[in-house]
């Protein structure tokens, strides 16, 4: 292989085809189908507060895209979450390097104040090279699972407070009390309004996949749990996932998020879910109380490594 044989310039609408090739030949998103793959990069590009011209890089051999870092722009909280892969290949050839480079101008010019990363805890390669790149941990989350037919969903709610879902139209409930959980917590960035029904379609979730708690004196959501289904090969059991869960910071240490949790685990299970995974940072130790009590266990772990674009 010659020793220059790389250019890496912005992606543009032109790519796409040949984008989703590389995507499928990769199998990058777990899935071997061209319009699937086709149809989860155009809804990605639809992201708002995002530009794949602006924030896609590709790198290309002799005209075909063999690499490309991805730039995630989350301004409100100042980070920019970096998305990559190169084809194996091509690696050990500087690639990773020459990709990241041609991203840091647009990162400055974007305002970002830091980069991030999330990585799977055994990729001991990519971990390395980000590290040599000057990049640190500073977080951990663990992905953990249980079967529903070992959870008792059977305790009731609390007077004053009733359990319902969300209908369509009400993605300002959803963003509001999802703002007011988060907010300041780690790695959160406030939703928009946008934003929600963005994630909404990304995740494949209707309204009615989220279970909120009401108060019934106020009309007020004061926790909710959101819910979807995971859509993997036939022969896979059937499973779903807690996308985000949380209860507003006036009702917390109450037992509130343990019953809540509860709802929307019974909820997918009515949907025939089978297993229910989430993700959890591993220094939220109220969840880490809730999610052991349900009997949930830890099957994989990532690294999220930080660097400073400021230093850069």
């Amino acid at each position: 292989m010659p020793a220059q044989p790389y250019s890496i310039r912005n992606y543009s609408s032109e790519d796409f085809e040949n984008f989703v090739t590389f995507c499928v030949e990769t199998e990058l998103l777990g899935m071997k189908e061209d319009r699937t793959i086709s149809s989860l990069i155009k809804k990605k590009f639809q992201k708002p507060y995002y530009s794949p011209d602006q924030n896609l890089f590709l790198a290309l051999w002799k005209a075909q895209i063999v690499g490309f870092l991805d730039m995630i722009p989350e301004l409100r909280i100042g980070r920019i979450i970096l998305e990559g892969f190169v084809h194996t290949q091509h690696r050990r050839n500087g690639l990773a390097t020459l990709l990241f480079h041609n991203a840091i101008e647009r990162a400055r010019r974007a305002g970002g104040k830091v980069f991030h990363v999330c990585i799977p805890e055994e990729d001991r390669v990519c971990i390395s090279f980000l590290k040599k790149m000057s990049f640190s941990p500073v977080r951990r989350f663990d992905d953990l699972e249980q079967a529903l037919s070992k959870i008792d969903v059977k305790k009731s709610f609390f007077p004053g407070i009733r359990v319902r879902n969300l209908k369509p139209g009400e993605e300002d409930l959803l963003a509001d009390i999802q703002n007011q959980c988060f907010t300041g917590s780690w790695g959160f960035c406030p939703n928009t309004v946008e934003e929600i029904k963005f994630y909404l379609e990304w995740t494949g979730s209707q309204m009615e996949d989220v279970i909120a708690a009401e108060s019934r004196e106020s009309k007020d959501i004061i926790g909710y749990c959101w819910t979807h289904r995971v859509r993997r090969g036939a022969s896979a059991r059937k499973r779903g996932r807690i996308h985000m869960f949380g209860v507003h910071p006036e009702y917390r240490g109450k037992g509130l998020g343990e019953r809540l949790l509860s709802q929307g685990l019974k909820y997918l299970k009515t949907k025939g879910v089978e297993v229910a995974e989430l993700t959890i940072d591993t220094q939220n130790k109220p969840a880490r109380v809730i999610y052991k009590s349900l009997g949930f266990k830890p099957i994989a772990s990532k690294l999220w490594l930080e660097k400073k674009i400021v230093n850069i």
